[in-house]
Parts: structure tokens; sequence; C-alpha cells
């Protein structure tokens, strides 16, 4: 370790809390260290004994992109060159979370989706910045402050237009035809030509391919200076760095451990893990003609008391349910006999046990597909190439450390808000002088919205959940499409 600085020492010494885990060293009898980076030798912090056992350099360097799902089946492909280990978590056989290919023993380059963090296009998350330009600091290191205006702007490519390489040697910018797009069905308009036409000019730019080298260079680097100004925001305001995860929820789920100190229990009583996941139930899926929605259904149930330790069987158990209050310290999950009225049939039966999971590896030589295939584990198999195929598994073996306890927990409290869902209505994006007109329920979590706003429907069209149109009566035409990326929606028309 290199020798600290006076004022890095001073630091040292007056030092009281652990930095990463907030303890203090007196009172717990923690022995405090020098952490120091063991690459460079330098000093980072002062933590305790415990938590420097626990630091370890990274297995992995991390490569981020934007819209890495959409974009990852083109690098997939090419991961087969060698017989070393491709690691893939998927969210499906046609997108995956994250994948990593290993490049020396115990060592790899793992791809990261920015847009599981961060889930707008890369040109609204650079407006973001645009208040303080200094923030593009990384730009600034490839652009000068006159042209930045330029560089951060929504640029334009003729994606369509090359489809050979002799194009990239052309010196003049291409017209404004051949920049359609035929995916979105539209051509670019005046403006984004102009801008296009600028940059040419500004940059001094010679041939197309030199056009395209700034386009992906500007790119690589407002990514870079967008989601560095979101890790500078996570690590000032949750004191964790996002670089370090794969997704929003999985590190939103540490920045609540962080900052509740609560500590989840892992469960060892095989039974009980069972009990719980046969206890998970999905909530009901419906199209409906008349729609309201609710404003965070389950952020509601997570904000009421929610089971965490201590869980033991209670056999022979005599209580009045009804008589436990919603925030007492001891909670009960029953599993009861009943006689179920026939009158409740058809108003309960709308909340089916719907799970799926999927393991998948990816492997680039015979040998590797054989062992697996080989296996009573083997499912089915996807070729990509012909040096990298997909092996579909069934779960081998299932490790349960995540706290069941708590999805099972807020899932049944949902339902109860769901049966009892009539009171709760927020009718704050009404007309003022409607006589519905309230505020006092605005954006409050588990309230229903009305998304017409007090107007009147005059078609609908649903083809499956979050996937319908419709045209109000003063003909103004709305249609959603989640998980697609919209393209095709102005080709849907009322007839």
């Amino acid at each position: 370790m290199i020798t600290l600085t006076e004022k890095e020492e001073k630091e040292f010494q007056i030092a009281k809390f652990c930095k990463i885990c907030l303890l203090s060293f007196e009172e717990n009898e923690l022995y405090k260290v020098r952490d120091h980076c063991h690459i460079t030798g330098k000093y980072r912090q002062c933590i305790c004994f415990k938590c420097n056992f626990e630091i370890t350099n990274p297995s992995f360097v991390p490569i981020f992109f934007h819209n890495l799902s959409y974009d990852s089946h083109f690098i997939i492909r090419e991961l087969g060159f060698d017989d070393k280990n491709i690691h893939v978590i998927p969210n499906s056989t046609e997108k995956y979370i994250s994948f990593s290919k290993e490049v020396a023993l115990r060592f790899s380059i793992k791809f990261v989706d920015t847009f599981r963090f961060m889930a707008s296009s890369l040109s609204e998350l650079a407006e973001n910045l645009l208040e303080d330009k200094s923030r593009f600091k990384e730009t600034l290191k490839l652009f000068s402050n006159k042209t930045l205006d330029l560089v951060t702007r929504k640029g334009v490519f003729p994606y369509e237009y090359i489809d050979n390489w002799s194009k990239l040697n052309e010196t003049r910018l291409p017209l404004k035809s051949a920049f359609y797009n035929s995916l979105k069905d539209e051509e670019i308009n005046n403006n984004d030509y102009s801008h296009a036409k600028k940059i040419w000019k500004v940059f001094n730019i010679k041939t197309l391919g030199e056009y395209s080298d700034l386009y992906l260079k500007t790119d690589v680097a407002i990514l870079t200076d967008v989601f560095e100004n979101f890790r500078d925001l996570c690590l000032s305001t949750l004191s964790l760095d996002p670089a370090h995860y794969m997704t929003a929820p999985g590190f939103a789920f540490d920045c609540m451990l962080k900052y509740t100190k609560v500590k989840l229990e892992k469960l060892t009583d095989y039974n009980m893990l069972l009990y719980f996941e046969s206890s998970i139930k999905g909530v009901s899926v419906n199209q409906l003609k008349d729609m309201l929605k609710q404003t965070y259904q389950t952020l509601k149930s997570m904000l009421t008391e929610l089971p965490f330790k201590d869980f033991e069987w209670v056999d022979d158990l005599n209580i009045d349910v009804t008589k436990i209050p919603d925030d007492s310290e001891v909670g009960y999950i029953l599993e009861v006999d009943i006689d179920y009225p026939q009158y409740l049939h058809e108003k309960h039966n709308d909340f089916p046990n719907v799970r799926t999971r999927v393991s998948l590896k990816l492997v680039s030589s015979d040998k590797q597909a054989n062992k697996l295939m080989m296996k009573n584990t083997f499912k089915d198999r996807t070729i990509y190439s012909e040096n990298l195929m997909a092996i579909h598994q069934h779960k081998e073996t299932i490790k349960f450390d995540k706290a069941i306890y708590v999805g099972s927990a807020i899932l049944d409290v949902s339902k109860t808000f769901i049966h009892n869902l009539f009171p709760y209505f927020d009718t704050s994006n009404y007309p003022k002088d409607h006589y519905c007109f309230n505020e006092n329920h605005k954006n409050q979590p588990g309230y229903f919205k009305d998304e017409m706003g007090g107007k009147f429907l005059k078609e609908f069209v649903s083809l499956r959940p979050k996937l319908y149109a419709y045209k109000t009566e003063n003909n103004d035409e709305v249609k959603k499409a989640k998980a697609s990326n919209g393209v095709h929606l102005i080709d849907l028309c009322f007839v």
C-alpha cells in the first residue's frame, strides 16, 4: 500500500464509523483498517476488518450498451469463436438480461444493458444533462464547447441506405430520401436533415465513413456521460454503485436493505420453503372495456407490515384474525380448510399460480453440446450459428436464497386491496369543473385513476392486456402496445 498523505491519515484516525457497514468501531468493538486498492496501492477508505475480508477485486470488466437486450444478437453469434465459457442470464430464449464471455482464467467481460436502469432513449437522457453542460465530462474531452450543442442533439443516420462498404467512401451527404426508415415508415424532417448537413460542414467531414465514425463516437461519449452522472447521483444519495448490478430492481433491492438495515432471514426448513413457494400466486390479468389504472398497486402492499424473521410453525392455533392490528409485531400466514360458498366461486377464481423459469446455456463446441444434451435435464436447443448453440434445460437445482415470504405477503396483501378497491379512486385528472373532480388522493399509492380523465369512449379495441387502442368522443386516438417499440402503431387506424 502506498503511504497515506497527511490528510488521509488524519481522516483515518478520526473515523468513528465503518464506511461500508456504517457500524461504530467503538460500540461494536470493531478493529478499523486502511482499505486500499490491491492494483494501484492507493488508500480508499477506513473500514472495519470484517468488511475488509469481504472486499475482493472484480473478476470481470463490464461493457455497457444501451438497449442491449434488443441489439445483442449479432454479438452473441460471434462469441462462439473458441471453447471458453459463455454465461447468460436469460429473460427468455430471445432476450438476455446479461451475458459474459470468459477471456482468461477466472476473468471475463460482462455485457450490461443500461436501458434496464434508465428506460428512455439516449437522446431523452442527454436532454436531462443540458442544463449544466459541465456534466458532459467525457464528451468535452472529444469535442469543444462550441460544438457541444451539435453533438448532444439527436443525430440521424441513413441506416438502410448503406447496404455495401463502398458507400462509406462517398464524399457527399446522401439525399434526404436516403434517410427513409422503413421500420417506422417515415422520412426525416427538414430540421433533422439540416442538422446532418451542419454536422458535415462544421466537422469538415470528407466521407460518409467519417460521418459514421462521428455518429458512433458521439453516441458512446453521451452514453458514458449519462451513465456516469447516474452513478454519481446513486453514489452520493444511496452510497451504492449501479455499475456493479445488472438491473434497476436488483440495485433497488440492495438500496432497500442498506437504507432499512433489515436482515432478511434465510429459511433452512425445507417444508417451510415449499409452503411459501406454494403460497405465491399471481393476481388477476384482464382486458376490460371499462378500465381504470391503479397508482402503484403493489407499492401500496409494500408499505404495509411485512414478515422478515423469526419464522416458526404453530399448530392448533386459536386466534381471531379480525382482532389482529395491521401494525402488529407478530403476523400469521395461514393454511386453512374452509367451506367455500358457491356464490363466491366466480368472484374469487381469477388468482392462478403461474410461474415460469428459464435455464439456458450457450455452447461453442460439439463436446460441450453433446455433454449437455446427454443430461436428463435437456429440454431443447436453438442454433444461432455454425459455432454457437443455446441449450435449454430444466432446472437441475434451485437455490433458495431469496426472501420469498416477502413476495408471498405482498401478493396476498394486494389481493385484499383488490377485494376492497371500490372506495379507492383518484379523480385528480378530471376537469376542475367536473362534479367528480377531487385532489385528495392525487398520485397516492393504491388508488385507481380513470385513464380517460372524465372523457367518454367512442370506440375501443383490445387484443390482450396492455395492447389496445381507443377513440374518444373528440375523435382523439390513443394506441398502447407495451413491450414493443411502437414503430407500427402509426399503421393502426380505426375504420
